[in-house]
C-alpha cells in the first residue's frame, strides 16, 4: 500500500504582530489624527498631544508598522533570481498600490490635499521632492522601501550584510539632502526600523538574544535624553529621535512576543482589526472630514469624543469593507486568469 503523505501543517499565525499592528494604527488613526478635528483655541486641553512623549509614541508606532512589514520581507522573500524579484514586486503592487491610489483620488476628491501633491505620491517621489501630501507619506514611503528591499536583502545574506546594506542606502539619501535634494527627513527616521525589521525577519532568534535587547535599551535610554533638547536644525531633530525611535521598535516587538499567549482570548478582535488597519490608515481622513460635515459639536471636549464615538467606528467598518472587497475581487480576477491560461 502506498504511503499517505499528510499536507505540511499552516504555519501558526503570528498573533503578537497582528497585535503591533493594531496598536501602531490605532493610536494613529483613533488619537494622534483626532487633532486636527478639535478645534483646541489657545490652548490643548488633551496634553498628550503637545510634549515630547507624544512624539515618542508616534515614532514608535509609526515605525514599529514600518518594523511588522519589513519583518515578513525579510522572513519569506529570496531575491536568488530574477523571477523571485519579479514575483516580489507583483505581490507587493497587488496588496498595496491600487488600494493607495484609491485613496489618493478619495483625497484629490474631497480637497484633502492639493492634486500636485498627491501625482508625486502616485509617482512615489514625493518623499523626495518635499512637501508630501498630508498622512499618505507614510504609505508613499513604504512603497518606497518595499522597491528598495531587494538592494538591502543581497544573495548569501546575513545579518551583518543586510545592516550594511541599509546602512548605504541612508547615507545615500542623507548625501541627496545634502547635495540639494529637497527630502523628507521622516524618511531618515523610519528607514533604520525598516531595516530593523527586516533583520528580524531573516533571523529572529539572533535579533531577539538578551545582549541585542540589553544593547537595545541601552540605545532606547540614551535616545530618552536627546529628545528634550530643542534643535534649530529640522534635520539634527530629526536625527535626534532614531536612537529612541528604531531601538524601543525592537523592544517592542520583542515585549509583544513574550506576551503573545496572553493575546489568544481577543483574537478575533485582533485579527479583524489587524486585517482592516491598511484601509484605515488609508481612508480615516475622507471619513472624519465628511463627520465633520455632517456635524460638528462646540466645544472641544465634546468634538474630541464625537470624533472618536463616530468617526473612528466609522472608519474601522469601511476599512474592513474595502479590504474584503478588494480582496475578493482580486481574488475573482486570479481565478478568471488561471482559468483561461490552462
Amino acid at each position: 500500500m502506498d504511503k499517505v503523505i499528510s499536507p505540511a501543517p499552516a504555519p501558526r499565525r503570528r498573533l503578537f504582530i497582528d497585535f503591533i499592528r493594531v496598536l501602531s494604527c490605532l493610536y494613529i488613526v483613533a488619537y494622534w489624527h483626532l487633532r486636527d478635528y478639535v478645534d483646541y483655541g489657545p490652548t490643548d486641553p488633551f496634553w498628550l498631544h503637545s510634549n515630547r512623549i507624544s512624539l515618542l509614541l508616534v515614532s514608535l508606532c509609526l515605525g514599529s508598522f514600518a518594523f511588522v512589514s519589513a519583518y515578513f520581507i525579510g522572513k519569506k522573500e529570496r531575491f536568488d533570481s530574477a523571477e523571485c524579484f519579479i514575483g516580489y514586486l507583483k505581490k507587493r503592487f497587488i496588496r498595496i498600490y491600487p488600494l493607495y491610489l484609491l485613496a489618493i483620488a478619495c483625497f484629490g476628491f474631497m480637497h484633502i490635499e492639493k492634486a500636485g501633491l498627491l501625482t508625486e505620491g502616485a509617482l512615489l517621489i514625493s518623499m523626495f521632492s518635499a512637501p508630501v501630501p498630508k498622512t499618505l507619506w507614510y504609505i508613499t514611503m513604504l512603497l518606497v522601501f518595499n522597491l528598495l528591499s531587494p538592494l538591502i536583502l543581497v544573495p548569501r545574506r546575513s545579518l551583518l550584510r543586510i545592516a550594511l546594506m541599509g546602512f548605504l542606502l541612508w547615507l545615500s539619501f542623507m548625501a541627496y539632502s545634502f547635495l540639494g535634494g529637497h527630502l523628507d527627513y521622516r524618511i531618515l527616521l523610519y528607514l533604520p526600523p525598516f531595516i530593523l525589521g527586516l533583520m528580524a525577519g531573516y533571523d529572529e532568534a539572533g535579533m531577539t538574544r538578551p545582549r541585542v535587547l540589553w544593547g537595545a535599551l541601552f540605545i532606547f535610554v540614551v535616545g530618552l535624553f536627546l529628545l528634550p533638547i530643542t534643535f534649530e536644525s529640522k534635520l539634527l531633530g530629526t536625527l535626534a529621535r532614531i536612537p529612541a525611535g528604531t531601538a524601543g521598535c525592537l523592544l517592542v516587538f520583542e515585549g509583544c512576543r513574550r506576551m503573545e499567549a496572553h493575546l489568544q482570548g481577543a483574537a478575533r478582535l485582533i485579527i479583524f482589526l489587524s486585517y482592516s488597519s491598511f484601509c484605515m490608515y488609508l481612508f480615516h481622513r475622507p471619513v472624519m472630514q465628511s463627520v465633520v460635515k455632517f456635524y460638528y459639536p462646540e466645544t472641544p471636549v465634546s468634538q474630541f469624543f464625537y470624533m472618536f464615538s463616530v468617526a473612528v467606528p466609522l472608519t474601522i467598518a469601511l476599512a474592513w469593507f474595502i479590504q474584503f472587497a478588494y480582496d475578493r475581487a482580486i481574488a475573482i480576477l486570479q481565478s478568471r486568469l488561471s482559468v483561461r491560461s490552462s
